[in-house]
């Protein structure tokens, strides 16, 4: 008798296991264009220009992975790894990481919401970049460039926590440990931690 219920119960075990669902997708983005700049002017009377291919000229260029694994009542493992990199030349982004884009591991559960550990963005970019009509892209031209905060901030070490949706409606709490570091760009232009560089470089004409 024994026997048969220790027989029952890995079997049972078994179909558990079996109906777990997971899932890997592999996604991404290659933005890479030709483009050209004059600049003219300024201190010791400049005047160059140069043209080439440009990368992220919309939206900068990204590989990423991200799955699920359920891990039965209603809760799921999540994980994002994303990655940037100049499609020009292909150096890495977000200086030289490897995931610097987003490096997050954590737990979802319709129920209590979601979990988040790791590299991510700030909740500016998160809430308010879906109202930008821009998309965040576009360089100079998206919310970002008027608010610094919006501007695809990314912190290290950061717990994210999100609540669930409820009349269309949810709400976002972030704490990051003193170890984190801020990529943060200035007002009027974003940095080379943030996304690939979109300067074109000049070569000075002689005058």
């Amino acid at each position: 008798m024994k026997k048969t219920l220790i027989a029952a119960a890995l079997l049972a075990g078994f179909a558990g296991a079996a109906q777990a669902e997971t899932s890997v997708t592999l996604y991404g983005i290659v933005d890479l264009g030709v483009g050209y700049q004059k600049i003219k002017g300024g201190p010791g009377d400049f005047d160059g220009s140069k043209f080439g291919l440009v990368s992220g000229n919309q939206n900068g260029s990204r590989w990423g992975l991200r799955g699920t694994e359920d891990l039965g009542g209603g809760t799921r493992a999540v994980f994002t790894l994303e990655s940037g990199f100049e499609a020009n030349n292909g150096r890495s982004a977000q200086g030289s990481r490897l995931f610097g884009r987003q490096s997050t591991v954590g737990l979802a559960n319709d129920a209590w919401g979601q979990l988040d550990f790791g590299r991510q963005t700030n909740i500016g970019s998160k809430y308010f970049g879906s109202i930008d009509p821009f998309g965040a892209g576009f360089g100079q031209a998206n919310i970002g460039a008027g608010f610094s905060a919006l501007n695809t901030v990314r912190y290290d070490n950061m717990i994210q926590y999100q609540t669930p949706t409820a009349a269309s409606k949810s709400a976002l709490a972030t704490r990051s440990t003193p170890a984190a570091v801020l990529r943060a760009p200035t007002a009027s232009a974003r940095t080379k931690t943030n996304v690939p560089s979109r300067l074109v470089s000049v070569t000075p004409t002689a005058r």
